[in-house]
């Protein structure tokens, strides 16, 4: 469990998803811990997410039905293992 959670709500970012947890990786700080919810995409966002963290221990990969965006951001903050929280959209 890292000092910060990263919280990564995606609908449909199939396009956008890659850059955005590039980004998360390239940081030179790494004592964080990085939650990716799927919000009931319909386009390849779970199986990216999936595919790009790989088997980081840092990650979880969340999969809803669409709640929309503020149901994502609760269901990131509630899977949060600490105390600072970011919400990266």
């Amino acid at each position: 469990m890292g000092s910060i959670t990263l919280v990564i709500p995606a609908y449909n970012a199939a396009e956008t998803l890659s850059d955005t947890i590039r980004s998360v990786f390239n940081q030179s700080y790494s004592d964080w811990e990085l939650i990716i919810v799927d919000d009931g995409s319909t386009d390849e966002t779970l199986n990216l997410a999936k595919k790009l963290t790989g088997n980081d221990e840092r990650v979880r990969v969340l999969h809803q039905e669409n709640r929309g965006s503020a149901g994502a951001y609760n269901s990131g903050v509630a899977a949060a293992q600490t105390e600072w929280i970011c919400i990266c959209s």
